[in-house]
C-alpha cells in the first residue's frame, strides 16, 4: 500500500550520541572523525570520552600529543578546505574551536608486571554553545605527533558521550519526543472516532469492504510505529543508546522503521 503524503512527514529516528567502536591512528592517518552534535546555548553542554589502548606499546617512548578537537560550522569548512590542499595535521589541529588533550593512565585490568597492560584515556568537560542559535559541532581525534616519524601505534576502543543539557538528543531535535507523543495522541484519537464509526456501520450493513480494512491495517501499524518510535525516543534521551538491537531484544527503533515499510 502506498503511505499518505502526510504520513511521510512524521519525526522519524535520530543517530545515536553515545558513539563507540575501534580506530587505529598512524602517519598515514593522524586524525579520526568521530560524530558530529548540535548544542543549544539554553543548556550547559557537555563531552566525555573514554580511549583504551590493548597494551602500553601506544606510546612507545614518544611524546604523543592525543586530542579530541571539536569545529563548529565555520571552523569545520575551513578544516576540509585545508584537507583538500594538503595541510598538515599541526596546522588543521589549529584551527579547532575547542580542544583537550587526553592523558593517558593504567587502567589496572592486568598486573602491573605486565607488559601488555591497558591504558586509557580519559577526559569530561563543558562546551560554551553558539551564543544564538543551535548550531553542529564536529568532532575529531587527532594525534599529530605522529607525522613526526614511522608511526603505528595499536587499535583503540573508544567512547565518547555528547549531552546537549541533560539530554542526549541533539538541540535541534530535542522537539521528537513531544512531537511523537502528540502525534500518537492525535492518531490514537482519531483512529478510535473514526474506526469506532466504521465498525457500527459493518455491523449496521453486515458487511466490510476490503478497502477500509487495509486501510485500518496500515493505520494501526502506523500508530504502533509512532509509539515505538517516543518510546525509543525516551530512552535515548536518557542513555544515547536507546531501544534498538546492538542495546536490548526489545528493538522498538527497528520495529518502528518496520512497521512503516509497507508497499
Amino acid at each position: 500500500m502506498v503511505r499518505p503524503a502526510w504520513l511521510l512527514m512524521l519525526p522519524m529516528a535520530v543517530q545515536s550520541k553515545v558513539v563507540e567502536g575501534e580506530m587505529r591512528l598512524s602517519s598515514q592517518e593522524t586524525e579520526r572523525y568521530m560524530a558530529k552534535f548540535s548544542f543549544s546555548p539554553k543548556e550547559v553542554s557537555y563531552i566525555s570520552g573514554r580511549f583504551a589502548a590493548h597494551n602500553a606499546n601506544y606510546f612507545d617512548n614518544q611524546p604523543h600529543d592525543l586530542n579530541l578537537c571539536m569545529y563548529d560550522e565555520k571552523a569545520w569548512q575551513k578544516f576540509q578546505e585545508m584537507t583538500r590542499k594538503g595541510s598538515l595535521c599541526v596546522e588543521r589541529q589549529r584551527t579547532a574551536t575547542w580542544s583537550t588533550k587526553i592523558h593517558p593512565t593504567l587502567s589496572g585490568r592486568t598486573p602491573n608486571n605486565d607488559k601488555n597492560q591497558d591504558y586509557e584515556f580519559k577526559f569530561e568537560s563543558t562546551l560554551t554553545a553558539p551564543a544564538k542559535s543551535a548550531h553542529y559541532w564536529f568532532a575529531v581525534l587527532m594525534d599529530c605527533y605522529l607525522e613526526e616519524y614511522d608511526a603505528h601505534p595499536p587499535s583503540m576502543h573508544y567512547e565518547i558521550t555528547l549531552l546537549n543539557g541533560k539530554s542526549h538528543l541533539p538541540a535541534d531535535e530535542s522537539g521528537m519526543t513531544t512531537m511523537n507523543l502528540v502525534v500518537f495522541i492525535g492518531m490514537a484519537a482519531y483512529g478510535t472516532f473514526y474506526f469506532g464509526r466504521a465498525i457500527a456501520r459493518m455491523y449496521e450493513l453486515g458487511q466490510a469492504h476490503l478497502l477500509t480494512l487495509l486501510f485500518a491495517l496500515a493505520y494501526a501499524m502506523q500508530t504502533v510505529a509512532v509509539l515505538c518510535e517516543m518510546l525509543h525516543l525516551r530512552r535515548f534521551a536518557s542513555d544515547g543508546k536507546g531501544l534498538r538491537w546492538r542495546n536490548t531484544v526489545f528493538a522498538l527503533d527497528f520495529f518502528s522503521g518496520l512497521l512503516q515499510v509497507r508497499r
